[in-house]
């Protein structure tokens, strides 16, 4: 019996993704019942005579396919390039399940569009050669999302191009291959795009939120949303694409929001280590806007259970949402059926205010006609060229990420000196970390784009006066509950003036105040008023979903409500006026609010 030799070549995966088979019809591979031919795999049909085999034919086994190698952490998974009908190289991850059915290759290759021959013993016969393939056949490890691996020697991208040291290079599942980089010509980025988004802050702040989820995991911070909002328009979804660019083809990157909000939780977990681009938030559903701040800013939803009643695995990521709307997020918050909002939602999901003073969100126009114009440039530079500035970011980072983190480290906390105000509440101090974040990621850039060198200063002051509209907008640096308490609580007393019955103080109080009657305007002798008595039952109303005695205390300690007591941690905050005269005088109980809450907000925005 004649016995050919087996001869191979061992594949590697390539740094890109990318997996090519040779086509080669010089090539020829032989061993036992199997050759490979050009871009052809071929069993041998033969037959004895006289105890020599001989080859009656070759026939076609299925199409040609190369073993990549095997995925750590599954050992009976094997990875195979195979070209389809239309030539295209899919790759198919061989679980142990498909090698011990009995079709378990047929129904395989021809549910991916593979070509796979006729007749009895097709399927053994290709466990035979993927047996005699496979051996000694490189381990290469997995990652489920693109990202930074474990040890931050590499990071994946979305369409399985590794970028970094890590040998072997990890495989990506569920890799997308579109999202492709477009070199302009000469093949080095010139970043027009960028250059133009120089002097503009809020373009900045946008370019900076989509570079800032990669430092996110090695600087062991947190994930946060951005909120471009404002009427149509003013350049909005020109930001996104400016951003969106750095990473791949914009309009890609760029994603709808129109669906429920768990399809959005699974496009934040798809997008975990990079950026998650979404414009119009207002298409998404009524019910669970809330949820999408505390998951962005947690890096996971929430917990879930089986049929069975045992936990699902709970997804966790951490990624930087961008997004734009004609509404805030607080308000797209408050019109849906979840109802009134959260302080903590706005500190995680930061609304920005797409203003600028030369038109739209632009306040340099780089010498064009005007917003229009400039916003119609930008359009065509990234169709032109995208997908370069992440790369090159994320190259950077690997190169020295011990000197990213010590400068981190001194920038983070300057940052937050310089812009966040003193006695600033918890909320502002994590929205100023974000923002800081935004900035750091800006100037690390600063490094990779060649027009961008020495502008380290105006990156860090662009996104300072984007922190100061965002501070602007949400009335001051207190505490966001306390903010919406005094708001609620001034417009009911500007609104409803007419329903508070006059009262100087010290004088009778044996008037009777008429049934719709919201409280009591006590004023001094001199005609001024002192404080607004307010009921008990308005109070409440006002207050929302905030705890009485919580709300109360916290207007005490801003100066915007009068206690009594011996002890100011049991101090008492209703008083009791007993109005009327004889039988028909009954204690009425009120809060008594000071006239100062009517310049409280305004005096701290003008500070």
């Amino acid at each position: 019996m004649t016995v050919l030799e087996f001869k191979r070549k061992r594949p590697r995966l390539q740094a890109g993704g990318e997996i090519e088979i040779n086509n080669d019809a010089s090539e020829e591979y032989c061993g036992g019942s199997f050759r490979r031919k050009g871009n052809r795999f071929q069993y041998a049909e033969k037959t004895q005579s006289q105890g020599v085999e001989i080859v009656l034919a070759y026939r076609d086994l299925c199409a040609a396919f190369t073993v990549v190698g095997r995925l750590a952490g599954d050992p009976c998974c094997t990875l195979l390039a195979v070209q389809n009908f239309s030539g295209k190289t899919v790759e198919l991850e061989i679980h142990a399940e498909i090698v011990t059915e009995r079709l378990g290759f047929v129904k395989l290759f021809r549910a991916s569009g593979v070509y796979v021959a006729a007749g009895r013993g097709i399927n053994e016969l290709i466990v035979s050669l993927l047996t005699a393939l496979e051996q000694d056949s490189p381990v290469y490890p997995t990652q489920a999302r693109p990202g930074w691996s474990t040890d931050f020697s590499s990071y994946v991208m979305a369409n399985g191009e590794v970028i970094g040291r890590a040998d072997p290079p990890p495989y990506l599942r569920g890799k997308r291959p579109d999202r492709h980089v477009r070199y302009p010509e000469g093949g080095r980025g010139r970043y027009p795009q960028f250059a133009l988004a120089t002097g503009n802050p809020t373009l900045l702040t946008a370019v900076g939120a989509a570079l800032a989820p990669v430092l996110l995991r090695p600087l062991g911070l947190e994930g946060f949303g951005l909120h471009l909002d404002g009427e149509s328009g003013l350049g909005k979804s020109v930001a996104l694409l400016v951003a969106g660019s750095a990473w791949g083809d914009p309009g890609k990157e760029r994603q709808s929001c129109a669906g429920t909000t768990n399809a959005l939780l699974a496009r934040l977990a798809a997008a975990d280590d990079g950026p998650l681009v979404a414009d119009e938030l207002g298409e998404i559903g009524l019910r669970g806007r809330g949820d999408i701040a505390y998951a962005v800013g947690n890096g996971g939803g929430k917990s879930r259970c089986r049929v069975d009643g045992s936990l699902r695995p709970t997804v966790s990521f951490r990624t930087v949402m961008l997004s734009a709307g004609e509404m805030s997020y607080r308000a797209l918050v408050e019109s849906s059926k979840d109802g009134e909002g959260a302080a903590g939602q706005n500190a995680r999901l930061l609304d920005l205010p797409a203003e600028g003073s030369a038109g739209g969100i632009f306040d340099e126009l780089h010498g064009r006609g005007g917003s229009y114009e400039l916003s119609q440039e930008l359009r065509d530079c990234v169709r032109q060229e995208h997908g370069i500035l992440a790369r090159a970011f994320i190259t950077s980072i690997l190169s020295d990420l011990g000197t990213v983190r010590r400068e981190w480290g001194q920038f983070g906390p300057a940052f937050r000196v310089r812009c966040v105000p003193v006695n600033a509440s918890a909320q502002v101090d994590r929205a100023g970390q974000s923002y800081a974040v935004i900035a750091f990621a800006l100037r690390r850039a600063c490094g990779v784009i060649p027009r961008w060198r020495g502008l380290e200063q105006e990156m860090e002051t662009a996104v300072a006066t984007c922190f100061g509209r965002w501070l602007d907008a949400r009335g001051g640096a207190e505490n966001g509950e306390l903010l919406r308490l005094v708001e609620g609580l001034r417009a009911f007393l500007e609104t409803q003036a007419a329903r508070f019955m006059p009262m100087t103080s010290g004088g009778p109080s044996s008037l009777t105040p008429p049934p719709n009657a919201a409280g009591i305007l006590l004023q001094n002798r001199s005609g001024d008023s002192d404080l607004h008595l307010l009921n008990t039952a308005v109070f409440k109303e006002i207050k929302g979903r905030m705890n009485v005695e919580a709300a109360a205390r916290m207007l005490f300690k801003a100066g915007l409500l009068r206690g009594y007591g011996a002890d100011p941690e049991k101090y008492r905050w209703r008083y009791q006026l007993r109005l009327g005269s004889g039988r028909q005088s009954s204690p009425r109980y009120f809060y008594a609010i000071e006239s100062s809450i009517f310049s409280y907000g305004v005096a701290n925005n003008e500070n």
